[in-house]
Parts: structure tokens; C-alpha cells; sequence
């Protein structure tokens, strides 16, 4: 497909994109269907390219440039709109690892994401004295504690 000519063609693309996929009331696809064209057109007048011909580069340049001066809020509300026309195109799994960043909460609040490890478990010397009622332990668990110890 050819990028659009002019961006309320791109704004058009980008409305269209959403018409038929978006989930809930049709208040929020309103919402949805505003931003949508909102962004489009926004893309379109940086890099000139439509929603069909986006790369990874352009949504990230979206987030982090053209809603910087928006509230947490808005931004996020923006991110789910973009999420929205990044699913319609099958893109979203391949590209939600990168664009990760503040507008993921309405809060505004991001942390990298840890690793998933393992549960921290307490030794069972350090257990309450009432563990007993949780059964018996292994009979080798107690000499091994004392070799370690």
C-alpha cells in the first residue's frame, strides 16, 4: 500500500484502521477512533509515511516526543489508542518489548521489568515455632543443617 498524500488522507487511514476492531462502548470508540486520526495525522506530518507503512521507529518517536508534553493520563489514553492500531496490523507482539516507557500507566510511573526469579524461601530454622503444625520435615533435613551450620 503507498503512503497517503496528505495527512487528512493518513487521518482517514488511521480512523479506518480501528473502525471494525475496536472493543466497548461506543464512547470509548470514539475516543479511540479521534486518536486514532489524531496520531495518524501527527506521523504523517513528521515522517510522511500512513499507518499501514509504520515502523517500530515512528510509534516510539510518537510516545516519546509528540505526547512529552501531555499528562500522564493523556498519555497513556494515547498508548491504548496506539496499541489498538498496532494489534489491527499484527505488529503487537513484535513490538511491545520495545516500546515500553511512561505511558504505559495512567500514573505516569514505569519501572524496567524484573526478571521473574524464583520465590525467596526461608531457611526452616527461621520459622516460626509453630511451623510444626505444617508436618514433619525430611529426615535428612536436620543433619544436613548441622553439617552446613
Amino acid at each position: 500500500m503507498a503512503a497517503p498524500k496528505t495527512h487528512v488522507r493518513a487521518r482517514q487511514i488511521g480512523e479506518s484502521l480501528l473502525a471494525r476492531s475496536i472493543p466497548g462502548s461506543s464512547r470509548r470508540k470514539r475516543e479511540y477512533l479521534r486518536l486514532a486520526g489524531l496520531i495518524a495525522e501527527r506521523i504523517w506530518k513528521r515522517w510522511k509515511v500512513g499507518p499501514w507503512q509504520w515502523r517500530c521507529k515512528h510509534v516510539r518517536w510518537y510516545l516519546d516526543v509528540a505526547t512529552a508534553d501531555l499528562s500522564p493520563r493523556w498519555r497513556y489514553k494515547h498508548w491504548l489508542a496506539l496499541k489498538a492500531m498496532i494489534a489491527a496490523r499484527g505488529k503487537l507482539k513484535d513490538w511491545e518489548p520495545r516500546l515500553r516507557g511512561p505511558w504505559l500507566r495512567p500514573t505516569g510511573e514505569w519501572t524496567k521489568p524484573v526478571a521473574k526469579r524464583r520465590p525467596f524461601r526461608l531457611p526452616r530454622s527461621a520459622l516460626p515455632d509453630n511451623a510444626a503444625l505444617l508436618g514433619d520435615p525430611p529426615a535428612g533435613l536436620f543433619l544436613l543443617i548441622e553439617v552446613c551450620v
